[in-house]
């Protein structure tokens, strides 16, 4: 609200004009790296292909990790922090088809997984339910058949 004014006349004061550029770029820093930034490559199947390494934010690489991406966009539920974790340890994902990606392993923080299902669960767009009943597990292959199990899409499609 303030920042077009403070910037038009901050030309006049070099002190100011530092201070309303620091004040911007923490704006917009906080913005857009609030969650981490995981560094991961596509894998292509035919010859051992793979594209260049690319980083993304946390809820950027989610959509793009092919098992995950499925549960997230199609079965439209949010695994558990445990489940997450045991996911990311794996260092890969793979689609079938050459849609595989990789990634270095690592582990998200409570409050990483708080900011991840933030965006997720109230994009409109994604109706990303989160099930308490499967909070208990701790393997990502045992939640992804129970979820699929419970929340099978074609089933949504019968009304």
């Amino acid at each position: 609200m303030f920042a077009p004014f403070l910037q038009k006349h901050a030309v006049k004061s070099p002190t100011l004009l530092r201070a309303v550029s620091w004040a911007l770029t923490f704006k917009e820093n906080l913005l857009t790296n609030i969650m981490r930034t995981v560094k991961f490559r596509r894998l292509y199947g035919i010859g051992g292909n793979s594209s260049p390494w690319e980083d993304h934010g946390l809820e950027m690489f989610v959509l793009r990790a092919p098992e995950l991406s499925f549960m997230l966009v199609v079965v439209k539920v949010m695994p558990p922090l445990a489940v997450l974790n045991d996911f990311f340890k794996r260092s890969e994902s793979d689609g079938g088809m050459g849609n595989a990606v990789e990634w270095k392993p690592f582990e998200i923080q409570h409050d990483e997984y708080t900011e991840l299902v933030e965006f997720l669960y109230t994009d409109p767009k994604r109706n990303i339910k989160l099930d308490d009943e499967l909070d208990g597990i701790c393997k990502f292959d045992e939640w992804r058949k129970k979820a699929v199990h419970k929340y099978n899409p074609r089933n949504r499609r019968k009304s």
